[in-house]
C-alpha cells in the first residue's frame, strides 16, 4: 500500500485511507479511496486487453467533462506504473441498482427502481447527437473487434456465433449515445432513483437495441413492464434481444 500511497499523493491531498473495494469488477481490481476532500473509486488493471478498456473510460470521462459530467464519475487522473494501469475518479453515492433491488423493502419499491432505470437510459437515447458527431456504423466495428477478439481467444464467443451474428444482423437503427455496457451492475441508485452510470468505457455513439438487451436481460417479465413504463422509445423484438444479448456481448 506504502507505493499505492505515493502515486495517488500526486492527485489527492494526504493523508489517505485506501481500502479494497466492497464491489469488484471482472476487469479490473477495484479500490475504495477516502481522504478529508471526498471519497474516490481507483481501478487497477494488468492484462492488456483490459488496460486498452480502462484507458478507453478514461478517455470518456475526459469527454463526458462537458456533457455528460452529471451523469458519470469525474476524472481525477489516468496513469500506467510497472505494467499496470490506474484509472482513479470521483465515487458515486449510493448502490448499484443490481443492489439497490435486492435491499428493495416491497415489490413497488422493486419495480419504481426498474422504471427509473427505464426513464434514465431513454433520457440518455434522447440525447441530441450532432450529425458530425456521428461515426462509422457502431455494429460494423463491434463486430471487427468480436473478430478479433474470437481469434485471439480472449472472449467467449467464437468465430461460429459470428458467422451467425453476421448473417441473423437486425436492420439498421438510427444511432444514438449508448453506455455500451448496460447492465443493473453499471448504474447508481441514490434516494429511491438511478442517478449515475458507471463502467463507462464503452460509451459512444451506437445501437441504442444494444443497451436495451443488457438492461432487461435478467428481469423478469413484469420486472421488464416496469422498465418499459420508463423506456417509452422503442421495445426491442425477442430476434433483436437475442441478437445483442446472447450474440454480440458473448465477445465483450
Amino acid at each position: 500500500m506504502k507505493h499505492l500511497n505515493i502515486l495517488l499523493e500526486k492527485y489527492l491531498k494526504p493523508p489517505l485511507v485506501i481500502t479494497k473495494g466492497s464491489q469488484q469488477g471482472w476487469t479490473s481490481t477495484v479500490f475504495e479511496v477516502r481522504n478529508t476532500e471526498g471519497s474516490y473509486i481507483l481501478k487497477i488493471c494488468e492484462e492488456p486487453k483490459y488496460k486498452d478498456w480502462l484507458r478507453k473510460e478514461a478517455k470518456v470521462l475526459e469527454m463526458a467533462r462537458d456533457s455528460y459530467r452529471k451523469v458519470v464519475p469525474k476524472l481525477i487522473a489516468f496513469f500506467c506504473d510497472k505494467g499496470k494501469a490506474y484509472l482513479l475518479m470521483s465515487k458515486i453515492p449510493g448502490n448499484s441498482l443490481t443492489q439497490a433491488i435486492k435491499l428493495a423493502e416491497n415489490e413497488t419499491e422493486k419495480f419504481q427502481l426498474i422504471e427509473s432505470f427505464g426513464t434514465f437510459l431513454c433520457q440518455l437515447h434522447e440525447q441530441p447527437i450532432s450529425s458530425y458527431e456521428l461515426p462509422q456504423d457502431w455494429l460494423d466495428t463491434q463486430l471487427q473487434q468480436a473478430k478479433f477478439y474470437a481469434e485471439k481467444g480472449t472472449c467467449d464467443g467464437s468465430l461460429d456465433l459470428l458467422q451467425e451474428l453476421y448473417h441473423n444482423r437486425p436492420k439498421f437503427v438510427p444511432q444514438t449515445m449508448i453506455h455500451g455496457d448496460c447492465t443493473t451492475d453499471n448504474v447508481m441508485v441514490n434516494k429511491g432513483k438511478v442517478i449515475s452510470y458507471i463502467d463507462v468505457g464503452f460509451m459512444t455513439i451506437g445501437d441504442p437495441r444494444y443497451d436495451e438487451a443488457l438492461s432487461i436481460r435478467k428481469f423478469t417479465d413484469q420486472e421488464k413492464v416496469a422498465f418499459y413504463e420508463g423506456y417509452t422509445r422503442y421495445k426491442i423484438t425477442d430476434k433483436e434481444f437475442t441478437f445483442f444479448n446472447d450474440g454480440l456481448y458473448e465477445f465483450f
